[in-house]
């Protein structure tokens, strides 16, 4: 089965990375992938489609590891890669993502198809959700639904996973943790967006005419929206 694993840029500090290829222990982890609920959901999408939401509900979780690891590197990250289908269980819980799946365990040696990271201008705006959504300033409400906002419109960046050692970093730390506070008003507000807000377990759909993400260490010109 084909997984999006949402991940920190740190964590990929042990993939084994060659010539040719790179290695990597899966952690046994909430993931996405593209599941038979995630097709109901959305009748319409071609199979391109259902891949790239299951890449931003990745994206998303990402978003939450971040905020749960003071001291990260303050960037989105997702890994794709390949499992066995019997390394995943679908999630049964009604009030999750219809893309999530969850690791049984460990998946070690799993080759990496595409790491896919925030570029790094984007550290700043994610540092900002993290701040603002535990903030009771006046007007934090607002300034973290700009913020939510300036990070979905921004595409990760692609490597191939011979570049992963190579990704970008950032030595500005995010000091937020993950919290109920913190799920309730950024899950809240990045998934569930009514008249400009995203329907609840659902990831914001790609904007026609935004820019490509683009490989930054083997370059290949502009990609599709493909998520890998």
């Amino acid at each position: 089965m084909r997984l999006y694993v949402p991940a920190t840029l740190d964590e990929l500090d042990s993939a084994a990375v060659t010539a040719t290829a790179a290695t990597w222990t899966v952690p046994g982890r909430q993931a996405h992938a593209v599941t038979a609920a995630l097709s109901s959901s959305l009748p319409d999408e071609d199979d391109e489609g259902l891949e790239w939401h299951a890449f931003l509900a990745a994206a998303h979780d990402s978003l939450l590891l971040v905020a749960g690891s003071p001291g990260v590197v303050p960037l989105r990250v997702v890994v794709t890669v390949e499992v066995p289908d019997d390394a995943v269980v679908v999630a049964r819980d009604t009030d999750a993502a219809p893309s999530q799946v969850r690791l049984t365990g460990d998946v070690p040696g799993t080759v990496l198809v595409a790491v896919h990271v925030d570029e790094p201008t984007a550290s700043p705006d994610v540092v900002d959700v993290l701040e603002l959504a535990v903030s009771d300033a006046p007007g934090a409400d607002a300034a973290l639904d700009a913020a939510i906002q300036r990070i979905t419109d921004r595409d990760l960046l692609w490597y191939a996973p011979r570049s992963s050692a190579r990704s970008p970093a950032h030595d500005r730390p995010c000091r937020a943790t993950l919290n109920v506070r913190f799920w309730a008003r950024v899950r809240g507000r990045s998934e569930s967006r009514d008249g400009g807000r995203i329907s609840p377990g659902r990831p914001a759909p790609r904007r026609g005419g935004g820019r490509s993400s683009r490989a930054r260490c083997r370059p290949t010109g502009p990609r599709r929206r493909r998520a890998t």
